[in-house]
């Protein structure tokens, strides 16, 4: 996978920072992330008519995972220390040491 690649490519003590898009375990709790990501297109100018669209082609081709998740990826791809930096709503960042 992706992660793994990048653990290989990594010199010992290298690093790698990523942000992402995730999803919530919680139905209710991703409902709500959904409707204030609405909420942020519309003020960014994105017109309403066209934000379904852009909420299909996210799960379609994103394809966010939990954060819990994303957390395995990099422990299976080798990493040893690794951890969220940041957290809001559906985007999450993160980063490891090779």
């Amino acid at each position: 996978g992706l992660f793994k690649h990048l653990y290989k490519m990594l010199k010992p003590g290298g690093c790698f920072f990523y942000a992402d898009a995730s999803v919530s375990k919680n139905k209710r709790l991703e409902k709500q992330f959904i409707e204030s990501w609405k909420d942020f297109m519309v003020r960014s100018g994105i017109p309403k008519g066209k934000i379904g669209k852009v909420i299909e082609a996210h799960r379609q081709y994103d394809l966010p995972e939990p954060i819990e998740t994303q957390l395995n990826f990099l422990k299976s791809a080798g990493f040893k220390d690794y951890d969220i930096v940041c957290c809001r709503e559906k985007n999450a960042a993160f980063f490891a040491t090779k």
